[in-house]
């Protein structure tokens, strides 16, 4: 489980990305299966660990679940300072008691998105990573069929959606608006 966050332009398009997922140290997107040691041992004991993209998250046969979140620029910036922090202070992983799926509810709580029921009543209970997502997605009244990030549909919230459209009635011309100020464009986030 995964957390892909990001800015879209005035269409919605995906105009930067990054992925934040919790997995024992050494694996990273181009290395076959670095992590084993850890990974093995962490289920026993807890090991080190890091946050970011791993082997295998950016292809789709992997991803099982997803549920895609609009959220506002200050949202946006709030989340990019957790996640940094989370970084900064990495907690060891283990595969019970702190793992992706710990993590992806973690974000999930920070954004103030509803949880699972199990997973707020005990945060260590061990579920897959496809069912917390689906469990989210459900809590949140998100819609089932949400394909690729790529093949997005782009709506937004009704907050968002009017934001966007104050800043770009306000402009005269979007696109150097655009380019003066990246800042201010529409963001998203979504959980594999």
């Amino acid at each position: 489980m995964y957390v892909m966050y990001g800015e879209v332009n005035e269409r919605r398009e995906v105009i930067r990305s990054e992925i934040a997922g919790f997995f024992p140290a050494g694996d990273s997107r181009n290395c076959e299966n670095c992590s084993v040691y850890y990974w093995t041992i962490g289920h026993v004991i807890p090991v080190p660990s890091e946050i970011g993209a791993s082997d295998g998250d950016l292809e789709e046969q992997y991803v099982l679940a997803r549920y895609r979140v609009w959220i506002d620029e200050v949202q946006y910036k709030r989340l990019v300072a957790y996640i940094k922090q989370r970084k900064a202070y990495k907690a060891p992983w283990h595969a019970v008691l702190n793992n992706c799926v710990a993590f992806g509810r973690d974000v999930a709580a920070f954004l103030n998105l509803n949880v699972p029921a199990l997973m707020r009543i005990s945060p260590f209970v061990v579920m897959f990573p496809e069912a917390v997502v689906e469990g989210i997605r459900d809590a949140n009244g998100g819609e089932k069929d949400q394909g690729p990030l790529k093949d997005a549909p782009g709506t937004l919230s009704v907050e968002v959606a009017s934001q966007v459209h104050a800043k770009t009635t306000q402009a005269a011309a979007p696109k150097q608006r655009l380019a003066k100020k990246p800042e201010e464009n529409k963001l998203s986030s979504t959980i594999h």
